[in-house]
């Protein structure tokens, strides 16, 4: 295996642990918004409904 090639498979490691930190940090920003809203709940703010992903929109690091 040349350097080109250790370099290839380093850079698709690189790439997977990069989805899976982007998806980890989109579970955890939706159970962030949870904790919030039952926080809320919990002091007698009343339910604006369902809770919206945010997360949805920007679970990518771009600009980060």
């Amino acid at each position: 295996m040349n350097e080109v090639d250790v370099l290839r498979v380093a850079n698709g490691m690189l790439a997977e642990k990069l989805v899976a930190t982007e998806t980890e940090n989109a579970v955890l920003k939706a159970q962030l918004i949870l904790l919030q809203k039952g926080a809320a709940n919990e002091n007698g703010n009343v339910s604006a409904g369902p809770v919206q992903p945010e997360y949805a929109e920007n679970n990518h690091s771009e600009g980060e």
